[in-house]
């Protein structure tokens, strides 16, 4: 009777052991999770607000862009247009983004691939990292895309209105204009940086997990 009440003692004790030490592990596990979302907590209404005003906006710029398909305001413009019957588009430097969205498809398919071979041999663990890998890459080259059509933008030549011309439709009109290129530039690119924190803040949140519970 002795014996097994000690070996009891002893399972007790063990048991608070474990317990404590399982409860110490949770608890840094809990406080290194909270540091790595305050780094970005703070900018969450902003990158919600982004995603909302890049999907509206964008809606509303394609909407108008459908709705005024095939319309020429300009007179002189509709007559030159249809006087010239030939049209010529310089493609030289178009070759390099034909190639690169050619290996950027490509890359999906590979990754599709591998998402799917790891998946039909139980590999869940190298399936998920596959995905998440790949999706942190393609919004960092849609970030650096975005940042590049930005700048390239200022090559377009626009339809400039005269500021000294007291038309309220052309002065809406350019103030339109101004208006979607803030907001569009603000809400993509933020949308993009958005999902990038996301990604990274569950990579490394992850990685911190499964090391302290390894440990």
């Amino acid at each position: 009777m002795a014996s097994s009440s000690s070996s009891e003692e002893n399972l007790n004790g063990n048991d608070a052991i474990i317990s404590s030490t399982v409860a110490n592990i949770n608890n840094t596990v809990t406080v290194s999770c909270n540091d790595i979302e305050c780094i970005l907590g703070s900018f969450t209404k902003v990158f919600y607000t982004a995603v909302v005003e890049y999907s509206l906006i964008a809606t509303a710029v394609m909407f108008i862009v459908w709705h005024n398909i095939e319309r020429v305001q300009d007179r002189e413009l509709t007559h030159r247009i249809q006087k010239k019957s030939t049209i010529r588009i310089n493609c030289s430097k178009t070759i390099f983004g034909l190639f690169a969205g050619f290996g950027f498809l490509a890359g999906t398919f590979i990754s599709m691939a591998l998402f799917y071979s790891n998946i039909n041999l139980s590999k869940y663990y190298d399936a998920a990292k596959v995905y998440t890998i790949t999706d942190l890459v393609q919004h960092c080259i849609g970030i650096v895309a975005c940042i590049l059509a930005l700048w390239r933008i200022k090559l377009l030549n626009y339809v400039h209105h005269d500021s000294n011309e007291h038309d309220p439709h052309h002065a809406a009109h350019a103030n339109q204009e101004l208006l979607d290129i803030i907001l569009l530039a603000i809400g993509l690119i933020g949308e993009l940086f958005f999902s990038t924190a996301g990604l990274m803040v569950g990579i490394v949140g992850y990685y911190f997990v499964s090391y302290w519970l390894n440990w």
